[in-house]
């Protein structure tokens, strides 16, 4: 539904102005359609052309004039959607996993059910959303990061090494209807000058593919000397926060959320 909200000046709203008008210089508004004024000439009634004329002084036409500007003449409140900033893109890096076969679920730190106990245990939520603030369901998320001792499950890192100390070191999921999706993992730790992060791939249907890092504020600085890094790195830091409870999943907690643009 449209809401629309119509402005009209009237020859009537320009009369009054007029009546309190002290310069003797002139304008003319004519009642057609189109707002026509003529300064420094008086018209009258013109019969022929069924067209009534006021006689009002200039100040007082571009005082009526300039309340206009301030007044909305047209506005579909409909279409007024706030947009959202979509998520900045970072560098994938050289460890994207090579083999995304066997256990790759959403829960990083439980392998061939056993708990990885080393580092200290992370809750990663958030929703996957539109610019404008649609949630997208199904959308594929995946995240890669380092174990407690700094390395990843790569080829050309640690190769199968965090696997077999427990922790499975990268996983993927999809968003719920609500664009919901959460992953269990740890936080990890600085390495090689570069702050604690985790890689983030997002894939949607209709969207353009996202590969970004989440940081954690108070650590996100860089000492690594690469330059290829996102300048947006605030917009990528969340702060972890503890999680309380007997039976709580983890011993922090973090949101993030991932604001795609369409394809």
């Amino acid at each position: 539904m449209y809401k629309k909200f119509i402005l009209e000046l009237s020859a009537a709203t320009l009369s009054d102005h007029a009546s309190r008008g002290a310069s003797n210089e002139r304008a003319t508004v004519s009642n057609t359609p189109a707002l026509n004024l003529t300064f420094g000439t008086t018209s009258h009634a013109d019969a022929d052309n069924q067209k009534a004329t006021v006689t009002i002084t200039r100040r007082s036409a571009l005082i009526a004039l300039a309340s206009i500007t301030t007044t909305p003449m047209l506005v579909d409140a409909d279409a007024q959607t706030t947009a959202l900033t979509p998520t900045p893109s970072d560098s994938e890096g050289p460890f994207y996993p090579t083999d995304w076969s066997g256990d790759i679920d959403g829960d990083l730190i439980t392998v061939n059910g056993k708990r990885y106990n080393d580092g200290t245990s992370l809750l990663l939520t958030g929703r996957v959303l539109s610019a404008t603030g649609s949630p997208i369901a199904g959308a594929r998320i995946e995240i890669w990061q380092v174990d407690a001792t700094g390395k990843y499950r790569h080829p050309n890192d640690d190769g199968e090494g965090p696997f077999k100390r427990g922790f499975q070191g990268f996983g993927r999921v999809e968003s719920d209807g609500s664009g919901a999706y959460r992953f269990r993992t740890i936080k990890p730790i600085a390495y090689r000058g570069r702050p604690a992060h985790i890689h983030i791939r997002v894939a949607a249907s209709g969207f353009r593919e996202l590969t970004t890092q989440v940081y954690f504020a108070g650590e996100n600085k860089e000492r690594s000397g690469f330059g290829g890094f996102s300048k947006e790195r605030d917009k990528l830091t969340v702060s972890a926060a503890p999680l309380r409870g007997a039976n709580a999943e983890a011993k922090l907690t973090a949101t993030f959320d991932l604001v795609l643009l369409k394809a």
